[in-house]
């Protein structure tokens, strides 16, 4: 086997490995996701619920926004200097962590500051809102999301995606762990269940740090955010992409939530947790391709029309899956959640659009076209949040039949250039996209 050769097929096999990893990590973490949600389901009252799962949405947006790209930018950085991987990694961890405590500290304080003041409707889970010590917690826990989630594609870009396996795992399972004990205390509140949640998320960043031989070096004075000099311009087109594909599925509960009361989000967000199972999928393959940079084109094209087939078989296996038994799933959690079976049905046919979304932006990213994949999200992300405020006044059903169109309509838009890098025909035809470097070799005389 030549070098080349022997060299191709270990970043392949690189591929299979990341994207496996990541695919194990979404089974691990949407399974006990779900057991934690049936499990809060059976111990709270659905009102209590639904107001832990809109504060756990607006902590998870407000954590998306506080990575600053940075965790992309790590995937990229990461496999070019192994020597400055220390400093990289603890500077973007100090940085993102940083942003998220303050973030999250003022908007908490600022949002109950307005509920005291009679300006905003107070929600079942206030207290985070309206005490110090509520305050506290949801800005620890902004912290904890923006920081994890910047690890573990830190730990994707450095090769060790059995690391971030395990703290995705040790994450669903410690605060699963947690409901019990907790609930046994008194009533379980919004609050109680949103304090399992980021007691879990701190949890496995100790369990990682624990395997890590060198950790007594990352527990020394880590770099500061000066070792991210130069990197702003790349960290800021990968944070827009990033925070604007995920804000739909953040802003929706919360909008849900508002206009519909937590009684349904409840139902509402625990469809949208069970219809997740299948959105992962494209998500992670096309974070796997970018994290080790798929630039070939053969290869690339392989790896998409693979990721179009195995998409297009997940959203008929879920479409059938949902219509069957969603009903008797949402039953299992209580007489009050069946009623967002449809929705349900629907979120799961989102599925292939939402992929085509993903690939969509992977190709952008392999490309180096930050900025068209920058300006395709925040417009379709708007059009999709528009569509569901809509589509609400005609309940859960409406809001996820909103959804669905919008996605659609943006699967449409995207599909040419994602049918053009997977060499299959698409519409309307265009020029086949070549390197830079057979682009300036074609235009050079001969």
């Amino acid at each position: 086997m030549s070098a080349a050769a022997a060299g191709l097929a270990a970043r392949s096999s690189q591929v299979l490995r990341g994207a496996a990893a990541l695919y194990g990590s979404t089974v691990v973490t949407a399974a006990l996701g779900f057991a934690f949600w049936a499990l809060s389901a059976r111990l709270a009252i659905p009102a209590q619920v639904g107001a832990a799962a809109a504060a756990i949405a607006a902590m998870q947006l407000i954590g998306s926004a506080c990575t600053l790209g940075l965790g992309s930018l790590l995937i990229s950085e990461l496999g070019r200097d192994r020597a400055a991987r220390f400093r990289l990694v603890s500077a973007a961890l100090l940085v993102s962590a940083g942003a998220g405590l303050l973030v999250g500290g003022l908007g908490a304080g600022g949002y109950g500051w307005l509920s005291a003041g009679g300006w905003a409707p107070a929600a079942g889970g206030s207290a985070l809102y309206t005490s110090a010590a509520g305050v506290a917690l949801f800005a620890v826990g902004c912290a904890a999301q923006a920081a994890t989630n910047v690890l573990d594609l830190a730990l994707v870009g450095a090769g060790r995606p059995g690391w971030q396996l395990l703290r995705n795992a040790a994450f669903a399972a410690g605060k699963l762990a947690l409901l019990l004990p907790v609930a046994a205390l008194g009533n379980l509140s919004a609050t109680a269940v949103f304090g399992c949640w980021v007691a879990g998320s701190v949890a496995s960043v100790l369990v990682v740090l624990a395997r890590t031989p060198a950790r007594r070096r990352w527990l020394r004075r880590p770099a500061g955010p000066v070792a991210l000099r130069g990197l702003g311009g790349q960290a800021f087109g990968h944070h827009i992409i990033n925070v604007s594909a995920h804000v739909p599925s953040l802003v929706l509960p919360m909008l849900v939530a508002s206009l519909l009361g937590n009684a349904r989000n409840a139902g509402f967000y625990l469809a949208m947790q069970i219809a997740s199972f299948g959105w992962a999928i494209t998500t992670h393959l096309s974070t796997a391709l970018f994290a080790v940079s798929a630039r070939e084109q053969d290869r690339l094209r392989r790896d998409l029309r693979l990721s179009l087939a195995v998409t297009a078989a997940v959203t008929v296996a879920g479409v059938v899956g949902a219509a069957v038994l969603g009903r008797w799933v949402l039953g299992l959690l209580g007489p009050a959640y069946p009623h967002a079976w449809a929705a349900l049905v629907l979120m799961a046919a989102m599925t292939l659009p939402a992929g085509i979304k993903a690939l969509f932006i992977s190709v952008c990213r392999v490309r180096g076209r930050l900025g068209l994949a920058g300006a395709a999200t925040v417009g379709s992300s708007a059009v999709e949040i528009a569509a569901g405020w809509y589509g609400a006044r005609h309940g859960v059903t409406g809001v996820a039949a909103g959804m669905m169109v919008a996605v659609c309509a943006q699967a449409v838009l995207m599909w040419p250039m994602v049918a053009g890098a997977a060499g299959l025909r698409r519409w309307p035809p265009g020029p086949r996209w070549r390197p830079p470097g057979q682009r300036r070799a074609a235009r050079e005389p001969a």
